[in-house]
């Protein structure tokens, strides 16, 4: 499914903590914001196209509302 929002640059595995401080064997996401031509990254706990997709999407929304106000 194509994106034009963003684009996922890359993946890797990656030991983060989550809200709760609990041990995550997940992955860090690293993808550019199309509209700003910016990178950034989010950490997920699968790569799962809609657990991979909500994270990104949350992100550059609040990117894209800080732009406009």
């Amino acid at each position: 499914m194509a994106n034009n929002k963003y684009t996922v640059i890359s993946t890797q595995p990656y030991t983060y903590l989550d809200q709760t401080n609990q041990v995550v064997d997940g992955y860090r996401v690293h993808f550019t914001i199309t509209e700003f031509d910016e990178s950034h990254f989010v950490e997920v706990p699968n790569l799962k196209p809609d657990v991979v997709a909500r994270e990104i999407t949350k992100l550059v929304d609040d990117r894209t509302s800080i732009q406009t106000q």
